[in-house]
């Protein structure tokens, strides 16, 4: 099969089989293949990996294997950096991850079409061409200024607020790996954050940007059906 493909300048990519087994079942299984490649030892490995996360529900009479013909992607080097890893061993390391971690929590994150923040989802992963070094944007800052980034907690922590008048006055609760709390020192907000009304997923929440006596910011809100707080993330 790879020596056809190689004849007409093709690569192999998903692969596609139709087994029959033991019994009179069929199975058909797609084993994806992040790039394209004729090397057999690679496109093998990945059968094996899929079928150790997958295995037929019985003993194989009969398969049929095809493979999904794309043209091979050119890659341009960069005179200025190293060369990166081979295509082909990356796809052997995505599929070794997926086969410890599951298909749900192996690939690129997409961002779906809602006002949720926390909402996304993940999509297959494929390597998009490189960006050559002269096209690549300018990220240097000309003010002196330190970007601040939020570590977003997913998902958002539980936390306990005590309010002062309405507003959030102590702060304490844990997000990810790391605990905080104090007396709210500076407080911004609130943002109303509503969406999917239509749906029983609806929410309505009053977002807070706090700086704690702990010297830590964090992002935190309140539920206003459920009357919980939460804290959505820290300021790095």
């Amino acid at each position: 099969m790879t020596a056809r493909l190689d004849i007409r300048g093709l690569r192999a990519g998903d692969l596609q089989l139709s087994l029959r087994l033991e019994g009179g079942g069929r199975e058909e299984h797609v084993v994806a293949v992040a790039a394209p490649t004729n090397e057999v030892k690679p496109l093998l490995t990945l059968a094996r990996l899929h079928f150790e996360r997958q295995p037929p529900r019985a003993a194989v009479e009969w398969f049929r294997l095809a493979a999904v013909a794309e043209r091979l992607r050119p890659i341009e080097l960069d005179l200025f950096a190293p060369a990166g890893p081979s295509p082909q061993d990356f796809g052997v390391a995505i599929a070794r991850l997926t086969a410890i971690a599951g298909t749900e929590r192996v690939g690129s994150p997409a961002v779906l079409d809602s006002h949720r923040p926390e909402a996304f989802a993940i999509e297959r992963f494929a390597l998009a061409p490189p960006i050559p070094a002269l096209a690549k944007p300018d990220r240097s800052t000309t003010n002196g200024s330190t970007p601040l980034a939020l570590r977003a907690f997913r998902p958002p922590a539980s936390i306990e607020v005590i309010c002062d008048r309405g507003r959030p006055d102590f702060v304490r609760g844990s997000g990810g790996s790391e605990k905080f709390g104090g007396r709210v020192v500076t407080l911004a907000g609130p943002w109303r954050l509503t969406g999917e009304w239509w749906r029983d997923s609806s929410f309505a929440r009053d977002y807070y940007d706090t700086e704690l006596s702990d010297g830590g910011i964090y992002r935190i809100y309140h539920e206003r059906e459920s009357g919980g707080w939460f804290a959505d993330g820290v300021y790095d």
